[in-house]
């Protein structure tokens, strides 16, 4: 037996989960901390789709191949000199772009270029960093009751908690009220 084993490891768990275009990257831990672990194996299976799996001799194993945006089961296993573990408990993830590098896939993210936000939970276009600098109300697209939404109040330079200070261009189109005013 390799390594002094005498049994295959326990089944280990996927501890964290970081997905890039096409891929994701995996952190494995024992199942046991007194298995003797030769490697570790993550396989991914779409629905209805042939699995993809990877192989390490490390904690960290990176399943490539895999499609943006497809979700994915994968289950790790282990393995030595006895044998393989027991496939560990599944997470379900899916691979796709992170072009903010927040940890956040695009495909997730209602702020996909910017670093400091990822969610938007009353679609307001707000950030919930950005709701929390301005002490409007997260859960509430508009925080004042006047009919715009705290997103349109801060692009058109009004206060999103005061309800008696309208955006500078009443609801008109800036090029209307451009064309409307005689130049001089």
């Amino acid at each position: 037996s390799q390594g002094g084993s005498t049994s295959p490891p326990s089944a280990p768990a996927i501890t964290s989960t970081t997905p890039s275009a096409g891929s994701l990257s995996f952190t494995v831990a024992k199942g046991d901390p007194d298995d003797i672990v030769s490697t570790y194996t993550v396989t991914c299976s779409p629905s209805g789709s042939d699995p993809v799996e990877a192989t390490e001799a490390t904690v960290n194993v990176v399943v490539s191949g895999l499609v943006d945006g497809t979700t994915y089961t994968c289950y790790p296993s282990a393995s030595n000199g006895s044998g393989p573990s027991p496939q560990g408990e599944p997470v379900i993830v899916q691979p796709g772009v992170d072009s903010d590098g927040d940890g956040v896939i695009d495909i997730n993210d209602a702020f996909p270029f910017d670093p400091t936000e990822t969610s938007d939970a009353d679609e307001d276009g707000l950030g919930a960093n950005q709701e929390a600098e301005l002490g409007t109300d997260p859960d509430n697209p508009d925080s004042d009751g006047d009919g715009l939404t705290d997103g349109e109040e801060v692009a058109q330079g009004s206060d999103p908690l005061d309800a008696g200070d309208p955006p500078a261009s009443s609801g008109l189109p800036i090029w209307l009220l451009l064309e409307a005013v005689p130049e001089q």
